[in-house]
């Protein structure tokens, strides 16, 4: 009886634990909730500049009817606002991953598709990152790694979520950017629009488009 008993407490015991264990995770959860939601609301709700229609053509280009860029906002910040945090960061979408934050005035624009090859390449690279949270599409593999190699055997899916931001940059600095000072494509470069056309059509009739006309329609 007496074993039976202690068996019995040491069970209370173990619910009891987990119930307040239970119950801490879940105040910590809604309490970091709340703070999000609130810091959210400040700096982005109802905030940021929409795209342009070059912007919006160049996006819709790309990724097709998997993005919708009325959703996206932009907003320009300064660089002392991140540097403590990450020093070499130019740009970034935190979640809902409608919003893109640029830091520093070298990175900010009125138009993306029409500026600089840097910031033609880093708009487009967070626009990926606006793709794939609305299409809930996070690779979690390689997480944090920019660099990436292609073979002929390569995927886009096969990539992690800042090497395909990375991808796409090249992709549309190569191919879709007017740079008069661009050398001949090499193989490499031919690997960068077969990866990305097979996953994304609508770029191969855009990028077509480009070499004949110069421009990008939708």
């Amino acid at each position: 009886m007496t074993e039976q008993k202690t068996e019995k407490t040491e069970q209370k015991k173990k619910r009891h634990f987990l119930v307040r264990a239970f119950r801490k995770a879940m105040f910590t959860t809604l309490a970091v909730c709340g703070l999000y939601t609130g810091w959210y609301a400040a700096l982005y709700a109802g905030r940021g500049q929409k795209l342009t229609n070059g912007e919006t053509e160049l996006v819709k280009g790309i990724f097709g009817d998997e993005i919708n860029p009325s959703k996206i906002r932009k907003h320009f910040r300064s660089e002392s606002s991140i540097a403590h945090v990450l020093p070499s960061k130019a740009g970034m979408v935190p979640p809902p991953f409608s919003h893109i934050d640029f830091y520093g005035t070298k990175v900010h624009s009125r138009d993306y598709s029409r500026d600089t090859k840097r910031n033609f390449g880093l708009f487009l690279h967070e626009a990926t990152h606006t793709w794939q949270g609305q299409t809930m599409t996070f690779p979690m593999k390689n997480i944090g790694v920019y660099e990436y190699t292609l073979t002929k055997n390569s995927r886009f899916n096969d990539f992690g979520t800042e090497q395909q931001a990375e991808i796409i940059e090249d992709y549309a600095q190569t191919w879709l950017y007017k740079d008069p000072k661009a050398k001949p494509h090499t193989a490499q470069d031919t690997l960068l629009f077969k990866v990305v056309e097979k996953r994304f059509p609508r770029a191969h009739k855009t990028r077509v488009q480009f070499q004949k006309t110069g421009t990008i329609r939708i």
